[in-house]
């Protein structure tokens, strides 16, 4: 546990319980077969004796049939920062085949594709469940150097200027194209729903989030919102777009929904489908109000915030401080409204106090002395 400035973070479960229920268990109990390839950032607990317990954390015993994961943690590990997403890899025993390590020259966002691209045509006439986390752009940025090369001389545009941040965005983006690329190939696409979405905002020291304000680890827009795409064909309209917010506890019910299945309230309290949005049925979802929970130093100050509609209050949590920004006016949260709209300030607050007490948020202590 950290401390700063007088106060105490929690002990958070730092680990996915052994016996929460993953997207992967509920899809198998359908009949799917299961995989994932990539970050598994869900397991790693650095205590001594914890080692069976961790085993048990792993993909493989959360409902993945078939695992390629390298790490549990935000990147891979290895002794050379440097050369940390080139083979060979540190393979786990929770793999499927451990022994498939890879080159000095095989990069590792590449590798996950590949293992994608093997379960599909593996499992292609059997329904099937693929999650694929690539580490892409998680730190340490690098590429390989015929990604970075054509941006070393290109001007900076939006802010953007970091050649092996572009280098590593463009291993990504071919390898989501060569996985799509193989779903048609194999004339799957009218019946796959692909969903593409980060965990996080940018980070600031490689990209730029302009118009939105800083970035991961944040209480702001940039730290929390990014883009999300969708794709089925005969399904969901190309090149459209739709502006409600969602959320990934959102996913596990939508992908039911969209597949016939029944809903699970119970394991996902949080979620809601917006299968409607996908359909096009629908320009919004039953729900106007978000939460986030951050009550850690990790990153920045401990922190809640709440979206109601266009309003966006952010609290931190040991400062008793309040910002209030109207999002929709003030898309980079530069106008602290909180002074001027003191009853829509105390009320998003007491909205927030209420929904920590409702899910039994842990909070920083104040350290006695």
């Amino acid at each position: 546990m950290r401390q700063k400035d007088g106060w105490r973070e929690p002990e958070w479960t730092r680990y996915l319980a052994p016996d929460a229920v993953t997207l992967a268990e509920l899809l198998r109990e359908q009949g799917y077969v299961t995989g994932m390839a990539g970050k598994w950032h869900l397991a790693n607990v650095p205590v001594k004796g914890e080692e069976t317990a961790n085993r048990e954390r792993q993909p493989d015993r959360q409902g993945c049939d078939e695992v390629y994961s390298v790490a549990d943690g935000g990147h891979p590990p290895g002794p050379n920062v440097k050369t940390m997403y080139f083979g060979p890899f540190p393979l786990g025993e929770h793999n499927d085949d451990a022994k498939e390590r890879g080159r000095p020259e095989d990069f590792i966002t590449e590798r996950l594709a590949d293992r994608a691209i093997a379960f599909i045509e593996k499992h292609q006439k059997e329904p099937f469940f693929f999650y694929l986390s690539f580490y892409a752009v998680h730190t340490p940025i690098m590429a390989r150097e015929d990604k970075i090369a054509p941006f070393k001389d290109k001007p900076p545009v939006g802010g953007q200027k970091h050649p092996d941040y572009a280098g590593l965005i463009a291993h990504l983006d071919e390898s989501v194209g060569r996985v799509h690329a193989k779903l048609q190939e194999l004339g799957l696409l009218e019946n796959t729903l692909i969903l593409f979405m980060s965990d996080n905002g940018g980070l600031t020291r490689y990209t730029d989030n302009t118009p939105l304000r800083e970035g991961k680890g944040t209480a702001y827009e940039g730290g929390v919102r990014e883009p999300m795409f969708a794709v089925w064909k005969g399904v969901i309209k190309p090149g459209t777009e739709c502006a409600a917010p969602v959320i990934s506890t959102d996913f596990p019910p939508t992908i039911l929904d969209m597949l016939g299945r029944p809903a699970r309230p119970d394991l996902h309290l949080d979620g809601i489908s917006f299968a409607p949005l996908l359909r096009g049925t629908a320009t919004k979802i039953a729900r106007d109000t978000l939460y986030w929970h951050y009550p850690h130093y990790a990153a920045t100050k401990p922190f809640s915030a709440i979206r109601q509609g266009d309003w966006r209050l952010v609290e931190y949590l040991t400062q008793d401080k309040i910002e209030l920004y109207n999002i929709a006016e003030d898309i980079g949260e530069t106008k602290d409204l909180s002074k001027q709209q003191p009853e829509k300030a105390a009320a998003l607050r007491a909205k927030l106090d209420a929904w920590r007490k409702s899910v039994g948020a842990q909070l920083p202590a104040k350290i006695e002395q």
